[in-house]
């Protein structure tokens, strides 16, 4: 009595590269890496069909763990992940048994994180804001590029920032402004800047000159046997948040209330010099007014 053997040919051409044709890829942390592709294989059986796949998975490319879900096509389409995978395919015919001898790592970048625009400080309008500093990020590959974009319709459309909106340091000088203006940094890392985050929004708020300009009134002399004097300038408009004070900038600093335009200050010298100071919020308006004091020692008497 006879036996037969078949002798199936070695498997060959078990190939597997993802869709660009490279062997590794990078992507960010949840994020869904390109399908792969494998080559049609040869050897076995040679019968057209009768090639079983299964892709295996691993995440130190030691311990391999076979996919039960759409992992036995010649392809394989991997879902989203939130950890380095390695991947490789079994190929099975016949008696032939083949796993691919490259495998595919799908790095994994952890989110960026940390990437907070610190509230601005307003200003007066067509100044210059003071520079925009952000945190420094944390996550991706550790290697960040910084973009700055802007908004002047209120955060509905939004445009590169003026000037140098990609400086390394990640902070954002703006220039003269003439209309509030939001913005916002994004922030990009890894390999193909597959990670992206993007910023708070934060707003440059502007402010006008006072409604009215400084009135701290006429330069005067004083003559009086006491060392004080009435201050009276002109009002603030404090319905739109206009606030005023007084200071010395020579003599007396002494104010029965330095924050009301009619006030007394006390302890004159020979010469003072005070100062009227209107402000809405960072703009301001000042005037100065000068009083001599003379002390006037004379007293009238009757005739008898």
């Amino acid at each position: 009595k006879s036996v037969r053997v078949n002798v199936h040919k070695p498997l060959v051409n078990n190939v597997i590269t993802l869709l660009s044709g490279l062997a590794d890829t990078t992507i960010c942390n949840g994020a869904d890496p390109r399908i792969f592709k494998g080559s049609q294989p040869s050897g076995g059986t040679n019968i057209a069909g009768d090639y079983a796949y299964e892709w295996q998975y691993s995440t130190d490319n030691a311990a391999w763990n076979a996919i039960s879900t759409s992992g036995t096509g010649r392809d394989y389409d991997p879902p989203s992940l939130n950890v380095t995978t390695y991947f490789r395919r079994k190929v099975l015919s016949g008696a032939c048994i083949d796993i691919s001898a490259a495998t595919l790592k799908v790095e994994v970048l952890p989110l960026i994180t940390n990437n907070t625009v610190n509230d601005p400080a307003e200003i007066c309008k067509d100044a210059v804001p003071a520079l925009i500093t952000a945190t420094s990020p944390a996550g991706g590959d550790g290697s960040y590029i910084y973009y700055w974009e802007q908004s002047i319709d209120g955060g509905s459309t939004w445009t590169g920032a003026a000037g140098v909106n990609n400086d390394p340091s990640g902070n954002y000088q703006p220039p003269a402004l003439s209309v509030p203006t939001k913005y916002k940094r994004r922030v990009t890392s890894g390999a193909g800047n597959c990670c992206t985050s993007v910023s708070n929004i934060i707003e440059v708020q502007l402010h006008t000159l006072p409604t009215t300009p400084a009135y701290a009134g006429e330069n005067d002399i004083a003559y009086s046997p006491f060392k004080d004097y009435t201050l009276e300038a002109n009002k603030p408009n404090e319905l739109i948040g206009e606030v005023g004070e007084w200071f010395s900038i020579l003599g007396s600093s002494d104010f029965q209330n330095r924050n009301l335009p009619k006030t007394k200050v006390y302890g004159l010298e020979d010469s003072n010099i005070f100062v009227w100071k209107i402000t809405n919020g960072p703009c301001i308006s000042l005037d100065t007014i000068e009083i001599k004091y003379i002390i006037n020692n004379h007293q009238e008497i009757c005739n008898r």
